[in-house]
C-alpha cells in the first residue's frame, strides 16, 4: 500500500520555562472494504485494524488526538460496535430507510443523491483522543467505514471492492493532561453534562457554569472528548430543557423501534438496543471544545450534551474521556 505522508514540527513557548515540540504528523492511507452482497451484507466496513495497521506512528503518541479525514467521495466514517456483526448490517437497513424518508420516491431513483445524503447524516470526519499509543476507545467501540456506492474502485484495480482514501493527521501534545469523567444520566433522553466535563478537567463553563473550584490560569487551547459507549452519544446543541426534550423526540422519530419488527436483526439486547446504535452515530461520540482563559468557551445557551438512548441507562454510567491541550 502506498502512503502520503509528512510532518511538521511547531515550537511554541511555555511559561518563562523554554519550549516544547509540538509534533503534527500526516499520512494518506488506503482501505479496500469488501462488497456488500447476500441479506447479511452491509456497506458498513468495521474498519479499525486496516486503518490502525498502517499507522504505526500512533504507537509512540504519548498524549494528543487524531483525525481521519475520507478524501472518497461517497462514504462516511463513525464509532459504533466493534463484535456483532449484525449491527453493522442494520446500521445498513437503518441508512436506507431513513435515505427513502429523506430524499423521497424520486429522489430514489438517483443514486448520486443517495451517496451524498448518506454521507452527510454519518459524516466524513472524526477527531478522537488518543494516550499511550492507542486511539482511547471503549470496550466495544471500533471505526465504521461505510461505502455507500458500492460499485465504485478508486484505483480500478481491486477487483470491483470500493478502495477509500483517509487522510490520517496525529497531533502529540505529550503535556496534555488526559483524564476519564464518569456521568449518570438520570433517565433516558438529552441531558447537559458541559459543567461535569468542566469540573472533571479543572475548568469552568462560561456564562455562569459549575464552578470548579480549580480555576487554573491558562490561556487558549482545547478539549478532545469521547463517550466511551456505542448505544450513547455526545456532542453540542442548545441546552434549554424544552430543546432536549424536542432533539431526544427527533432522535425516535427519525429511529423509531418498530424497525425492530420491520427488519433489524440485533434485536436480543432489548427493543431500545439498534436504535440506540443508529442514534450514536447520527449525533457521534467525540467532540472538539475550545477553551479560552480556563473556561470552556461556548456560545450562550448552547452546551455539551449526552444522548442517553437506553432505558436500561436509568441509573447507569458512562464515561467520557478527554485529552486537554492548553
Amino acid at each position: 500500500i502506498q502512503t502520503n505522508q509528512r510532518h511538521h514540527q511547531m515550537s511554541s513557548k511555555v511559561g518563562s520555562g523554554g519550549t516544547t515540540k509540538r509534533r503534527w504528523f500526516q499520512k494518506r492511507i488506503e482501505v479496500k472494504c469488501p462488497k456488500a452482497s447476500g441479506r447479511n451484507g452491509t456497506h458498513c466496513y468495521l474498519a479499525t485494524t486496516a486503518i490502525l495497521r498502517q499507522i504505526p506512528e500512533i504507537r509512540s503518541i504519548k498524549s494528543g488526538a487524531i483525525n481521519f479525514f475520507l478524501n472518497s467521495p461517497g462514504g462516511s466514517l463513525s464509532v459504533n460496535e466493534n463484535a456483532d456483526p449484525t449491527v453493522r448490517t442494520d446500521m445498513d437497513g437503518a441508512m436506507e430507510r431513513m435515505c427513502e424518508a429523506g430524499v423521497g420516491q424520486n429522489g430514489m431513483k438517483d443514486r448520486n443523491l443517495q451517496r451524498a445524503f448518506k454521507s452527510s447524516l454519518f459524516g466524513q470526519s472524526l477527531t478522537l483522543p488518543v494516550a499511550d499509543g492507542n486511539i482511547l476507545f471503549g470496550t466495544w467501540q471500533g471505526i465504521y467505514l461505510c461505502s455507500w456506492d458500492d460499485d465504485r474502485d478508486d484505483d480500478g484495480d481491486n477487483g470491483g471492492c470500493p478502495v477509500r482514501k483517509i487522510t490520517v493527521t496525529i497531533y502529540h501534545e505529550p503535556s496534555a493532561q488526559v483524564r476519564n469523567v464518569t456521568v449518570k444520566p438520570p433517565e433516558r433522553g438529552v441531558h447537559s453534562i458541559t459543567a461535569e466535563i468542566a469540573k472533571g478537567f479543572h475548568l469552568e463553563t462560561k456564562n455562569g457554569g459549575a464552578k470548579s473550584g480549580k480555576k487554573q490560569k491558562m490561556g487558549q487551547g482545547v478539549l478532545y472528548a469521547m463517550v466511551k459507549h456505542t448505544s450513547a452519544s455526545m456532542g453540542l446543541t442548545c441546552v434549554k430543557p424544552q430543546d432536549m426534550k424536542t432533539l431526544d423526540k427527533a432522535f425516535d422519530n427519525v429511529v423509531p423501534e418498530k424497525w425492530n419488527d420491520e427488519f433489524f436483526i440485533h434485536t436480543y439486547e432489548g427493543p431500545d438496543d439498534m436504535p440506540g446504535h443508529v442514534k450514536s452515530s447520527l449525533f457521534g461520540v467525540a467532540t472538539s471544545l475550545p477553551i479560552n482563559g480556563g473556561e470552556i468557551d461556548l456560545p450562550e445557551n448552547v452546551g455539551l450534551v449526552l444522548g442517553e438512548h437506553r432505558d436500561v441507562g436509568w441509573g447507569h454510567t458512562r464515561r467520557v474521556v478527554g485529552v486537554k491541550i492548553t
